[in-house]
C-alpha cells in the first residue's frame, strides 16, 4: 500500500514537472513567433529606416530579455 502511494506522488511530482515545462516552452514559442513577425516586417522594402530602425531595437530587446 505504501509503495503504491510513493509511485502515485512519484508520478504527480513528475507530472507537475512537464507542464510547468510545457508552459516555459509555450512562453518561448510566442516569443519567437513574435519576433518572427518582426524579422519580417523589417525585411519588407516599403518601409521607412525609422520604422526598420524601431522594428530592429524591439527585436534586440526580446532578444536580450530571453537571454
Amino acid at each position: 500500500m505504501i509503495e503504491k502511494e510513493e509511485l502515485r506522488e512519484e508520478l504527480e511530482q513528475e507530472l507537475q514537472r512537464v507542464k510547468y515545462r510545457q508552459s516555459v516552452l509555450d512562453l518561448i514559442e510566442d516569443k519567437l513567433r513574435d519576433m518572427k513577425w518582426l524579422a519580417e516586417q523589417a525585411a519588407v522594402e516599403d518601409i521607412t529606416p525609422e520604422e526598420r530602425e524601431a522594428v530592429n531595437k524591439k527585436l534586440s530587446s526580446m532578444a536580450e530579455q530571453g537571454a
